[in-house]
């Protein structure tokens, strides 16, 4: 099989276990809520991913692959401390409505509102505070106010640095690697795929050629098979680490399935 193929099967079977997992589970306490929302979102990443590099679209690839790490590693660090993983998942939606409640109160700002469009906006805002307000998210809430506060630009804090938790991505990072070498590169893996996010590569698509002139490539790239230019290999790797992830924490009958797939597309992993 090729990097394409082995990638597009790890999607297919980790979207056949999110789907079962739909089917047969709720999902309404926030833990279960978040967790499953980030997984779904794993897989969407991922699948967004294999669409642009077939394509070979190299840009957008380097899109998905930075926002999939940033969804895994909130997956990560929600799941990872028992003790803590409920408070974390409330952290990281009470950052959602409040990120809401915001976009919200802007957009009844604008011009040229309808009556209609204006009564749906304070519909939504107050169901998004009507999270806010319950007993059982108020330490939270308290904690996001005073960290919001105590910025000098009053900006909103990151969910995950709330309660002394790590202040950035980069710093998230860090903090779920197992070793010092692992932190590092995490790092400036991130780093370079911020660089890329905010566009201070597209000098990146010309090519020198002898005479000293330079050519721009093509929109699409020429997709190679033998060299892993879309990180599909990553991809696979942290979709797979995911999937397992969430059936030992939400879907446990599943772990066997898992099992059978790893040792099913085992003999294609030796590119690792």
């Amino acid at each position: 099989m090729t990097l394409h193929e082995v990638l597009s099967r790890t999607i297919q079977f980790s979207n056949n276990v999110f789907e079962e997992y739909r089917e047969t589970h709720t999902y309404n306490d926030t833990y279960s809520m978040v967790v499953v929302g980030l997984y779904r979102r794993i897989i969407e990443l991922s699948d967004g991913l294999w669409i642009c590099s077939d394509h070979g679209l190299k840009a957008p690839t380097e899109l998905n692959y930075r926002g999939l790490m940033e969804a895994y590693l909130a997956f990560k660090y929600i799941i990872n401390d028992e003790q803590l993983s409920e408070r974390r998942a409330i952290a990281y939606r009470v950052g959602y409505h409040m990120q809401q409640i915001e976009a919200g109160n802007y957009a009844l700002n604008r011009n040229g509102l309808t009556v209609d469009k204006r009564a749906r906006l304070n519909t939504a805002l107050a169901n998004h505070q009507e999270f806010l307000n319950q007993e059982d998210v108020r330490e939270v809430v308290n904690e996001w106010n005073r960290l919001k506060q105590a910025h000098p630009q009053k900006h909103a804090p990151k969910w995950h640095s709330l309660f002394s938790g790590p202040s950035s991505i980069n710093a998230l990072a860090r903090h779920l690697s197992q070793d010092m070498t692992d932190r590092n590169l995490m790092s400036q893996l991130y780093s370079f795929l911020s660089v890329a996010a905010h566009n201070y590569l597209a000098l990146r698509d010309y090519r020198p050629t002898l005479s000293g002139e330079h050519f721009i490539m093509d929109v699409r790239y020429t997709i190679n098979e033998e060299v892993d230019e879309f990180s599909l290999i990553p991809t696979r790797a942290i979709l797979l680490s995911a999937t397992l992830s969430f059936c030992q924490h939400f879907f446990p009958t599943k772990l066997e399935h898992v099992r059978e797939f790893v040792q099913d597309i085992s003999e294609c992993l030796v590119y690792e």
